[in-house]
């Protein structure tokens, strides 16, 4: 799980940089799943949390919570870097809002549900912070 560094043009938003390059996919085979973001949002300058629709070519939909490190650098060549993860891989990063968490369909994966439960305990401990 290592960093992609890459270029963003400056008129693009991180966020918006993310949405479309990194959680956003239009498959290219006929049965493969379709991903979109249906919210996203930038939380203190390093954290990105989003809830990303799953669409399969038979119908059935979940949605799950993707969760995206970043560094802005101020380096011409490569101004900024990112790690994608998602919420089964249990990552240490516990500050999702609670809109894209209630956007979350259930899941049976014990690692997601548990860092649900965390993102919701941080929530209920700072909720100012979170609403």
């Amino acid at each position: 799980m290592g960093w992609t560094y890459t270029r963003r043009p400056q008129h693009v938003s991180v966020t918006n940089f993310i949405q479309n390059r990194v959680l956003t996919w239009t498959p290219t085979a006929l049965e493969a799943p379709v991903y979109r973001v249906l919210a996203i949002e930038l939380v203190g300058e390093a954290e990105i949390y989003a809830a990303v629709e799953t669409t399969q070519h038979n119908g059935d939909r979940k949605v799950w919570a993707a969760v995206v490190i970043i560094d802005q650098l101020d380096d011409g060549e490569h101004n900024l870097g990112y790690k994608d993860l998602e919420e089964s891989m249990l990552p240490y990063y516990y500050n999702c809002p609670k809109h894209i968490l209630d956007m979350l369909t259930e899941t049976d994966n014990p690692q997601a549900n548990e860092w649900r439960t965390k993102c919701r305990e941080t929530i209920d401990r700072q909720p100012a912070l979170f609403a």
